[in-house]
């Protein structure tokens, strides 16, 4: 970029983020081939258990470097009014530092679970499940290599399948219940009603294709209506722009955690 982000922050009103895919969790996070190769060759009948075993990661071994580029990118933003959407099902994020009432996770996170097809029933907390700690045992002992993923055990409460409420394209017959971010949802919609023209930097970082309508077509129209915004958009592909857009945004052809590790030592 021409100018630095720090910099962009500082001439801003308003700071808008949004987190995509990029910033999601990879496989190649658990550094375990054994376990890969599990999850690669049960991906079809083991959908359901890949939260489980990113909770497991994110609460056991977490050596990625998400989690301290979210505090970098905390730290640009640094006193700057802001909110931040997400679409990753981690709260890196809010541990790093960002507010729980300034942000949103419209897909879900690891806060709730609830039965696989239940879209407007009970959201149940961890310590409601009692075969919760057991699942994770198993997990455990498929990361000792074990047991197989298909010895692992599903949970059941009253007579239906326990996931994690997220919304998750990979869970086969998943009906996602979306009240739990509701409340933030309505946060997030009445913070952007006072943007308007006023100099507000939208921020997007790493957002694909997966959920479009959540935070890469909303940013588009929001950049486009408020004549004092302006967009920055960085991911490794998915960077271009539309034309009503491009002369006060810019794409950048990076992955996007790195561009803040860039942003954060510049």
């Amino acid at each position: 970029m021409g100018v630095s982000l720090k910099y962009l922050v500082e001439e801003s009103d308003l700071v808008l983020v949004g987190i995509g895919e990029e910033w999601g969790f990879k496989l190649e996070y658990l550094n375990d081939p054994f376990v890969v190769k599990e999850i690669q060759d049960n991906k079809e009948t083991a959908s359901w258990l890949l939260p489980y075993i990113e909770y497991y990661y994110l609460n056991k071994i977490n050596t990625d470097n998400r989690s301290e580029n979210y505090k970098k990118l905390r730290n640009i933003i640094g006193e700057k009014e802001h909110f931040l959407i997400s679409t990753v099902h981690d709260s890196l994020a809010i541990d790093a530092g960002f507010s729980v009432d300034r942000a949103v996770f419209p897909c879900g996170n690891f806060d709730y679970l609830q039965g696989i097809h239940n879209d407007t029933g009970r959201l149940y907390k961890i310590e409601d499940i009692p075969n919760f700690d057991s699942l994770m045992d198993q997990i455990e002992k498929l990361f000792a290599h074990e047991i197989s993923i298909k010895d692992i055990v599903p949970i059941y409460l009253n007579d239906e399948q326990i996931i994690f409420n997220q919304k998750n394209i990979e869970i086969k017959g998943e009906i996602y219940n979306e009240q739990a971010y509701l409340e933030n949802w309505q946060k997030y919609m009445d913070w952007l009603m006072t943007t308007m023209n006023r100099r507000l930097l939208i921020l997007e970082l790493g957002v694909g294709m997966n959920y479009p309508t959540v935070i890469r077509f909303p940013f588009e129209k929001l950049t486009y209506v408020n004549n004092r915004a302006r967009m920055i958009r960085v991911h490794n592909k998915l960077y271009q722009l539309t034309k009503e857009i491009s002369e006060k945004s810019q794409g950048v052809q990076m992955n996007s955690i790195d561009f803040i590790m860039q942003e954060s030592d510049g």
